[in-house]
């Protein structure tokens, strides 16, 4: 049961990022394990806790990428100054976007 729930969420982790990002937003992936994590116990719950860092380790890959993202911009040639104000609207608009989902309950409980 356990191997099967930590490779759903590590799928539904790829899934909820590949859809957003095609326009362009970062999005975390926030299992429904509501009940469990809300137990007092919880984090005695091997189990529970493996599925959860899984998911954790994919949010820290995700924000690594949006931090590293500068680099696409440096690499193209011939990028003016609108493109670079866009560029960095976009990055900023991303970032905080993460920093909003960072702080939804559901985050706060993995953590």
């Amino acid at each position: 049961r356990n191997d099967f729930s930590s490779q759903l969420h590590k799928f539904m982790a790829h899934l909820t990022d590949a859809q957003h990002r095609t326009v362009g937003h970062t999005v975390l992936y926030i299992p429904d394990e509501g009940s469990i994590m809300a137990s007092p116990r919880a984090h005695n719950d091997k189990e529970l806790v493996q599925r959860l860092e899984v998911v954790m380790i994919h949010w820290t890959r995700q924000i690594k990428e949006v931090l590293a993202g500068q680099e696409s911009l440096e690499s193209k040639d011939g990028c003016g100054p609108l493109e670079e104000i866009e560029f960095w609207r976009a990055k900023c608009e991303d970032l905080s976007g993460l920093t909003r989902q960072l702080d939804q309950p559901g985050v706060q409980r993995v953590k």
